[in-house]
């Protein structure tokens, strides 16, 4: 098929007599690999611990009690692969998430705590606090179709400072969805749904912390080839 392809585009470019349209068709047809270099918008965190921290609403809560303890857990895990991926960075270290449960569930009042004092309470150099707006696993208005939906809003806050100048990095709104292309009937109950959710969530997140490149579209525009 790719032969095909090939010999078509020649015999295209020679009825349109040109190099710079069989450059352009050819770019069209097999693009190259292009990256963007994106540059980490916070880059303090190897070296130091980090305690993912989840808020959820009430209505999250009761309809997915475990979801606070679900999400510290896989972005603590994502971003530890941080320096594993990077072999020159230090190691991220982060709060077992099941202090963290412990901590929410013995003080009724940790949402009141300054951020700081969290970190503190938790022996941790920062505190990633991840505000969940809302989770969900169905499809709205239907109780047979699965898709996960996660937004949330997310901020860093470096414990060493005081609190009112410890936040050292703030998100825009954040979301994940699973799948992709659209809900899907699912007959057991919403784990995967729920886990897969997060995950993309948490590497969206994660992302925000370490350079990473982005592959774009590579293929040249006709004014480039003029």
């Amino acid at each position: 098929m790719r032969k095909t392809l090939v010999l078509l585009s020649l015999g295209l470019a020679v009825t349109l007599g040109g190099c710079g349209e069989l450059g352009y068709i050819f770019g069209q047809l097999f693009p190259p690999d292009v990256v963007d270099e994106i540059n980490a918008e916070f880059d303090g965190l190897p070296g130091n611990t980090v305690a993912v921290v989840v808020h959820v609403p009430d209505e999250v809560h009761y309809t997915h009690p475990t979801a606070p303890l679900e999400i510290s857990a896989i972005v603590s895990e994502r971003l530890k692969l941080i320096g594993a991926d990077d072999k020159k960075a230090e190691a991220i270290n982060t709060v077992s998430p099941y202090k963290i449960n412990q901590l929410q569930t013995e003080n009724l009042y940790w949402e009141a705590l300054p951020k700081t004092e969290l970190g503190e309470q938790l022996h941790a150099d920062y505190v990633l606090y991840i505000s969940v707006m809302e989770f969900t696993t169905r499809e709205p208005g239907s109780q047979n179709l699965y898709r996960g939906q996660i937004t949330a809003e997310c901020a860093l806050y470096d414990v060493k400072q005081k609190e009112a100048t410890a936040e050292v990095w703030k998100s825009s709104r954040m979301s994940s969805r699973f799948p992709q292309d659209g809900p899907y009937l699912y007959s057991e109950d919403d784990e995967e749904i729920r886990l897969d959710t997060i995950v993309i969530l948490a590497e969206k997140l994660a992302k925000k912390f370490y350079d990473h490149d982005v592959k774009v579209d590579g293929r040249p525009k006709p004014e480039e080839e003029a």
